[in-house]
């Protein structure tokens, strides 16, 4: 469940903030995964790869509907 909720946020992100900037979109989906992952590094002692890849995955799906729309 926790991958699709990246996978999710990552992918409105880039859609919403995508239609203003895909270089910004980028960035933001890019702080926001790996700063979660750093929280829960902090929190948990857990660091998730599979995470990260999740939201590379939702950026690249939303920029991809993004570049066809």
């Amino acid at each position: 469940m926790d991958k699709i909720l990246h996978f999710g946020v990552c992918l409105l992100l880039t859609l919403v903030i995508g239609y203003f900037s895909l270089p910004l979109a980028f960035l933001a989906v890019l702080v926001t995964g790996v700063g979660k992952e750093v929280y829960d590094y902090l929190d948990y002692g857990l660091f998730s790869i599979g995470d990260l890849i999740a939201d590379i995955l939702g950026f690249i799906i939303g920029l991809s509907i993004y570049l066809i729309i």
